[in-house]
């Protein structure tokens, strides 16, 4: 299936959730049909929050529920969300603004603002299902749905990348349950390599997951995006989330949201982190500790920053990065490569998994790049042929890792018989 590209230019519908005496109340403050404000009533209670995340938990069987029942459930609690979002005026507003985004054939920005109210960023917003429409907006062809945050300090685009640059992070520290790095790492170049091929992108591995050889690296280089795929926890003292790093022997070393987006920032060339968890990790979803941390990145200084809420397949994942990756290289606004990815996301698993990856961005507009298009890059010819002279030799030593692994169980009891 065909990616829809949506406009870039578009609408904006601005949502900023308060508290006040009263309760809370959400002010729609910029859209185009003027600015609206109502009460808002949490349409779930804490301990109702909560039994819904579990059922997104992993477990040692497997996911509570099937794909199927989670799409259900997704979409239950997406009209609950949806009717004490939108009440009376709030919801004649979002008709209107959508009309209007259709007849000018463009995109509407959903920017939804809970700096001033933290507790209720846990609700599944990603989930919010129009019945008119019969739709979830983070799924809809010319909505953008993202988690804004409005900062003083403004961001500029970064001038067009000849050609986008990525740092990959895979840490696999031996305190921490084993992660197949190598794997990972194929299975990823494997997913954007035309992309590499073509000059729009080059991706390049931390040798050693360091916090060291991170500094190290980002001086000598140029980046556009740092990715890091790997373990992390939450921190309950400072409401943090952790990243779980190596340290120089390779146990864990955790870092904070807070210290990564302080060195992070650094590098003014930075303009997106994505953050994605191996296979099998189990996290809490109402406590996701790769959101706290997405969180605190962005108040250090990030444009925007993509992570998950909850665990979803490798193919999943794969699916996602394939067509946000794509799109980034088209210099496509983050928020509508995200929902371009999610819809990927949607056709290759099913499910609720679309509804894991979380964007949060303080760039109203979504641009990270100050151009409509990315230069080419032609590589000289011997230095294409050793990037594929390296990445073929590491797929064929994971293929032979794969068949020792695969037969391993086998051997000692088949000597043990041939021995007697």
């Amino acid at each position: 299936m065909q990616s829809h590209v949506m406009p870039q230019a578009g609408l904006v519908f601005d949502l900023q959730f308060e508290r006040t005496d009263e309760g809370y109340i959400v002010q729609l403050i910029d859209s185009p049909v003027g600015p609206v404000t109502e009460s808002f009533l949490p349409p779930l209670t804490r301990g109702e929050i909560n039994a819904f995340w579990q059922h997104f938990t992993p477990s040692s069987s497997g996911l509570h529920r099937t794909f199927e029942a989670m799409l259900q459930e997704a979409k239950g609690v997406g009209l609950l969300l949806f009717a004490a979002l939108l009440p009376a005026g709030l919801e004649t507003a979002w008709r209107m603004s959508r009309e209007q985004a259709m007849a000018r054939q463009s995109n509407l920005r959903v920017r939804l603002d809970f700096a001033n109210v933290p507790e209720l960023a846990t609700l599944p917003w990603e989930m919010l299902f129009d019945p008119t429409r019969n739709e979830f907006l983070a799924l809809a062809s010319n909505v953008a749905l993202t988690r804004f945050m409005r900062l003083r300090h403004h961001i500029s685009p970064e001038p067009p990348p000849t050609p986008l640059r990525a740092l990959v992070v895979l840490p696999r520290p031996s305190s921490f349950p084993s992660v197949d790095a190598d794997r990972n790492w194929i299975e990823f170049l494997d997913t954007i390599d035309y992309l590499g091929a073509d000059g729009k992108l080059v991706v390049e591995r931390l040798t050693r997951p360091t916090l060291h050889d991170l500094q190290r690296k980002l001086r000598q280089g140029v980046y556009h995006i740092f990715h890091f795929m790997g373990h992390a926890v939450f921190d309950k003292h400072s409401a943090d989330g952790q990243l779980v790093f190596e340290d120089e022997m390779g146990r864990s070393r955790l870092v904070s949201g807070e210290h990564l987006g302080g060195l992070l920032r650094d590098h003014h060339t930075l303009r997106l982190v994505c953050i994605s968890g191996p296979e099998g990790v189990v996290f809490q979803p109402e406590r996701s500790p790769y959101l706290a941390a997405a969180e605190q990145l962005l108040r250090k200084g990030m444009a925007a920053v993509i992570a998950p809420r909850y665990a979803t397949p490798p193919a999943a994942q794969l699916a996602f990065y394939h067509r946000l990756y794509a799109a980034l290289t088209m210099l496509t606004p983050v928020d509508l490569a995200v929902n371009d990815a999610r819809q990927a996301m949607d056709q290759e698993m099913g499910g609720a998994a679309w509804a894991a990856p979380i964007l949060f961005s303080r760039v109203g507009n979504g641009v990270l790049f100050g151009d409509d298009r990315v230069a080419v890059e032609n590589l000289p010819a011997h230095v294409q042929e050793s990037i594929q002279y390296r990445l073929n030799s590491l797929r064929i030593r994971t293929a032979t890792l794969d068949n020792m692994k695969r037969w391993g169980d086998d051997i000692p009891e088949t000597r043990r018989r041939r021995d007697s």
